[in-house]
């Protein structure tokens, strides 16, 4: 998909936090061979933050709440590969989004 050349930017792409319960050692090696993919194809991955609206699940590793995404442990594996990542939110009433209260590295 990122290979195509289809699309400005991907979106989502820590979905697996929707799937996995915890942050596993394949779960790193995917997030960074998608880094590596984005990066060599020059297009960035997309924050999206609409996921912070809904009830958050239990992460099974460390017993926290958590939104399903952004999920942390990937854009932290991510991180070090990326130049740019556009942020975003399927939410249309952004007055939601006004209040919560979180930054992410630049």
């Amino acid at each position: 998909m990122i290979e195509s050349g289809l699309y400005a930017f991907i979106a989502n792409p820590d979905l697996i936090g929707c799937f996995c319960d915890r942050w596993l050692p394949e779960c790193e090696q995917a997030a960074r061979k998608i880094a590596a993919t984005a990066r060599d194809c020059g297009i960035p991955l997309e924050i999206n933050t609409s996921d912070y609206n809904k009830p958050p699940k239990e992460d099974a590793g460390t017993g926290e709440r958590r939104a399903q995404y952004p999920w942390e442990p990937f854009w932290k594996a991510v991180a070090e590969s990326l130049r740019r990542c556009p942020g975003g939110s399927d939410d249309l009433d952004f007055s939601r989004n006004r209040d919560t209260k979180r930054t992410w590295p630049r």
